[in-house]
Order: C-alpha cells, then sequence, then structure tokens
C-alpha cells in the first residue's frame, strides 16, 4: 500500500539527470502486440535474435510490448537504440527495411500503424525534450500485411522475414559493440 503522492511499485519513478556514465551502451527494443497479427513483429523478432545467441550478455534485450510511456526511462538511459516494430512506411506488404535516427520521428509522424506507435513517438519526442535522446535509433521495421487480425499470429508474408531482420540486427550491434569498444 502506498501513501498519498507515492508511486505504486509497479510505476518506478523515472529517472532524471542522467549523466553519460548512467546510461546503457546499447539495448535492443521490440515493441508491438502478439495479440494482433502482424503488429507482434517486433517481439517476434526480439525473441528470434535471442534465441540466436548472437548478441553479447552485456547488450539488454527488452520485451517492450504496448508500454508505450513506460519506456521512456529506458529509451533516456541508452546511447544507442535498436528497435524492432511493424510501421506503415507506405511499403508493400511484407517489406523489411532499416531506418535510422533522422527517420524514424518522420516514419512515425505518417500515421498510427498499431496500438502503441503514437505512445512511442511521444516516448522519442519527450526524451528529446529532456535532452536525453538516444545519440543513435536504427529501427527494423517491417510494412505489414495487417494489424486488424485479433488473435492471429504474423501473416506469412511477415513471419518469413524474421530471419533477414535478425541478420540486420546482428549487423548493426556487431558495428555498435565496435565502436563502443573503440571510445571505452
Amino acid at each position: 500500500m502506498t501513501g498519498f503522492g507515492e508511486l505504486p511499485a509497479a510505476f518506478p519513478e523515472t529517472p532524471s539527470g542522467h549523466g553519460e556514465e548512467d546510461r546503457v551502451p546499447i539495448r535492443v527494443l521490440g515493441i508491438g502486440n502478439l495479440l494482433w497479427s502482424d503488429d507482434g513483429f517486433g517481439i517476434r523478432a526480439l525473441e528470434a535474435l535471442w534465441a540466436s545467441k548472437r548478441v553479447p550478455g552485456e547488450v539488454p534485450l527488452v520485451d517492450g510490448g504496448t508500454q508505450g510511456l513506460n519506456l521512456l526511462s529506458l529509451v533516456r538511459t541508452t546511447r544507442r537504440l535498436l528497435l524492432f516494430d511493424a510501421v506503415d512506411a507506405r511499403l508493400s506488404p511484407g517489406t523489411l527495411r532499416l531506418f535510422k535516427t533522422g527517420e524514424i520521428p518522420a516514419l512515425m509522424a505518417l500515421g498510427k500503424a498499431s496500438l502503441h506507435q503514437s505512445t512511442f513517438q511521444e516516448v522519442l519526442a519527450l526524451a528529446s525534450l529532456f535532452g536525453e535522446s538516444p545519440e543513435e535509433i536504427a529501427l527494423v521495421g517491417i510494412q505489414p500485411v495487417t494489424l486488424e487480425e485479433f488473435g492471429g499470429g504474423l501473416t506469412p508474408a511477415v513471419a518469413s522475414r524474421i530471419p533477414e531482420a535478425v541478420e540486420m540486427a546482428v549487423e548493426i550491434l556487431t558495428t555498435w559493440i565496435a565502436l563502443e569498444a573503440e571510445s571505452g
């Protein structure tokens, strides 16, 4: 039980004033909702990356699900952020693409592609407002076939691209880990 003015344990206080030493060098975040067909791509790609055993143990892999603004603390405390998500980039369904830092806010401004996307756009905007945006963001995104089929898994066109998404992620992580080693 919490007293007046205290946050319940489920909502930890968001840290502020992070120094560079407090930031996680690299973090991987999968976002999406497994219950809405292709919206689950981010989580399934994250699971496949973990299962590949090709990520060093010091790189945290985080299932962000549909946590929205609760992800702000993670974003604010990360130097390089790799995201997996289904996004509406007006591409052919099942198209996999890598988006880099400058492209991501513009991409997310195209419209709500999933139940959590507008909230994640707000997370990025708030991190920027605090002056604590990641230095680099890479989004391995897929154009969904459908986001409206409740209870179904990924469509075959999206599911078949997960191995390629993992390869893209490993390539990005390899580069980032080398950069961290050079600067550290």
